[in-house]
């Protein structure tokens, strides 16, 4: 009696593409009762799925999609943004460890089942992400996962182009790598160079569960903002890291033997003034990080009013006579919801900004900068034309937004 995995998931996967499993059984042919018992198991080996299946019918494998049994143990993390968390750090909440296990559930009949074989996978990981099918199609988790060689992805949608940032502002990096002693991230490695392109310096900012081998070490954040470095602890240069005679900076990860094994993300520190009402907006991105944007045009606020009424009777008893007073009230309103609305506008962007703002249109949730906070923000523009400069020469995009909270007058 044998159960065989014959296709698994990769070791790392988004949780909101199809996770597949196919696997075997020698075992099928001559029993009247078989079933495929599945169990999936979080990182402590506790059972948190647990179904039975029917092999196909056309060639007795079993067909299993382990996603719809992980997808609500993910979320996101916005604390470390939202308290302006320095350094490298760990996050929560964006992966599940599980691994799954797989049953031969056999016997002459329903009422006298016995169990056979089984077989469990190999521990994997299932994060917060969802990709486009094309994406997904093409994905390999080896171009993400940051190891000991090569150049992988940090976990932002951006690519191709500088991100603008200002003075004082935050911008969080997802990592996803292998934790173990190789110490594929060592350090993050930022260098800055002048308006002409000249290195100004090159510092570094350890990672302090480089050599950790738990999950929680495998998928870890860094704040690499204007506002950020300045307040950053350095193994490697000297405070401050930004300075004004710097114009662009990069963002890399060296490993133990101090060899770049990530991308290169240049920032591009933008000194042009827009405004008092310019606004940044932080959204989950498609690899389940944050990623950010500024909105430097002119913003408008609205205000939205719900409210619900009843027709009071007039009039007033006063010792034995009755009477009406002018000010009396006879329509009157018991309920009043406040929703805030704003309207935001970029400046003029460019090909690569405006491919990368088709994810902030499609996330889930968003949150807005006000007063140095992050409130919820609800995003009521549905729909988004990706413009391009050989097209449209100068252009800007604007959304419409509402607080997520909505506020409430005196119920009278």
């Amino acid at each position: 009696m044998a159960i065989t995995i014959e296709q698994n998931p990769q070791e790392y996967s988004p949780v909101f593409n199809p996770m597949n499993f196919v696997c075997s059984s020698n075992n099928i042919a001559g029993n009247n009762y078989f079933f495929y018992l599945v169990k999936v198991k979080d990182s402590a080996g506790n059972v948190i799925y647990q179904n039975r299946y029917i092999p196909r019918f056309s060639d007795q494998y079993l067909l299993f999609d382990v996603q719809r049994a992980l997808e609500s143990y993910v979320s996101y993390d916005i604390s470390g943004i939202a308290v302006g968390t320095t350094g490298v750090r760990r996050t929560s909440n964006v992966f599940k460890e599980y691994t799954v296990q797989f049953i031969e559930e056999i016997g002459a009949s329903a009422s006298g089942v016995a169990s056979g074989s089984s077989t469990t996978s190999s521990t994997k990981y299932a994060f917060n992400g969802a990709f486009s099918f094309n994406d997904f199609v093409s994905y390999d988790d080896a171009d993400w996962l940051i190891a000991t060689t090569g150049t992988k992805k940090f976990m932002t949608d951006l690519r191709g182009g500088n991100i603008r940032i200002k003075l004082g502002q935050r911008f969080e990096l997802g990592i996803m790598t292998g934790a173990g002693a190789s110490e594929p991230v060592k350090n993050i490695v930022i260098k800055t160079y002048s308006y002409n392109g000249t290195l100004i310096g090159t510092y570094k900012i350890a990672n302090s569960f480089s050599s950790g081998t738990t999950t929680d070490d495998k998928f870890l954040s860094v704040l690499v903002g204007t506002g950020d470095l300045n307040s950053t602890t350095l193994t490697s240069g000297s405070q401050p890291v930004i300075t004004d005679a710097v114009y662009t900076y990069t963002v890399q990860v060296e490993n133990n033997s101090g060899t770049i094994v990530s991308e290169t993300l240049t920032f591009e520190i933008d000194y042009r003034c827009y405004g008092a009402d310019e606004i940044r907006l932080y959204w989950l991105n498609t690899v389940g990080r944050i990623d950010s944007f500024n909105f430097n045009f002119a913003s408008d606020e609205s205000i939205e009013v719900v409210k619900a009424a009843f027709r009071k009777l007039n009039g007033t008893m006063t010792g034995a006579a009755f009477g009406y007073t002018r000010y009396e009230t006879g329509q009157t309103n018991f309920y009043t919801q406040v929703d805030k609305k704003i309207k935001v506008r970029t400046d003029y962007i460019n090909n690569i900004e405006a491919e990368w703002l088709q994810h902030f249109v499609s996330s889930p949730i968003h949150w807005a900068e006000i007063d140095g906070n992050l409130v919820s923000v609800v995003l009521d523009t549905k729909s988004y034309t990706i413009q391009t400069i050989e097209k449209n020469k100068l252009f800007s995009v604007e959304f419409d937004l509402m607080y997520a909270n909505s506020d409430y007058r005196q119920r009278l």
